[in-house]
């Protein structure tokens, strides 16, 4: 059995709203998105099942994942999605006097992603923990 790393995925988008996305074709939106998901994979710790006995080309983890370990690692994903939008910011911000940057108020959106972010940071941190000392979440199939 094998788990596709579209169904986690279609987790990730459904807990975003990034209208980038919506004008992209499926490569791209794929490609992206295992980006995000090679940097979220080494952030579930003690994860039950080898995430990285995986196949790449085929986009699929060898092993069929649990309904809680898609939903840990699609929301790790969106950490790792919400660093870019936090970068993009940080970027826009660079190129701008500190007069115009408060003007256009980028600087709120940026501290709101930031407390948002650490919000989602404990949020998986606490999905993890319960993760670890349940033992029904690592049956395929079990949702919480």
């Amino acid at each position: 059995m094998s788990t596709s790393f579209d169904e986690i995925r279609d987790l990730f988008l459904s807990k975003i709203i990034d209208y980038d996305f919506a004008s992209l074709d499926e490569t791209d939106i794929n490609s992206i998105f295992d980006k995000y998901l090679a940097s979220a994979i080494p952030k579930f710790r003690y994860c039950r099942k080898n995430l990285y006995d995986r196949d790449n080309m085929t986009r699929v983890f060898n092993e069929t994942l649990s309904d809680t370990e898609k939903d840990i690692l699609s929301t790790l994903c969106v950490i790792q999605w919400m660093e870019t939008q936090i970068n993009n910011i940080e970027e826009f911000r660079n190129h701008l006097s500190t007069k115009d940057f408060n003007i256009f108020s980028p600087a709120n959106h940026l501290k709101e992603i930031r407390s948002t972010k650490k919000e989602l940071e404990n949020k998986v941190d606490s999905q993890m923990n319960y993760y670890l000392f349940d033992i029904k979440s690592s049956e395929v199939g079990v949702s919480d």
